[in-house]
């Protein structure tokens, strides 16, 4: 009876084991293709002209200082010529 205990738990053993390393296996391949997919993706975006987020965010930034300068100066040009008249 103890034989049978000891053969099942080796059995368990090594089922836990092949089902682990297969488990471990498919999530390396799925990493290696999400990666390969990334990869894909963004080379079609660059090669499109496309942007990156931190990018357009970096550029929006620059804008919208532009704009409160230009706002700011077109106050100044406004109050010089209101005393020039």
């Amino acid at each position: 009876m103890t034989n049978d205990n000891k053969l099942f738990e080796d059995f368990y053993k090594l089922a836990g084991s092949a089902m682990n390393t297969a488990f471990g296996t498919a999530a390396d391949m799925k990493k290696q293709f999400d990666d390969m997919v990334d990869s894909k993706i963004d080379s079609i975006l660059e090669s499109r002209g496309v942007v990156s987020a931190e990018e357009f965010e970096a550029v929006r930034k620059m804008i919208q200082v532009a704009r409160e300068k230009q706002e700011k100066l077109e106050e100044k040009i406004a109050k010089l010529e209101k005393k020039l008249k």
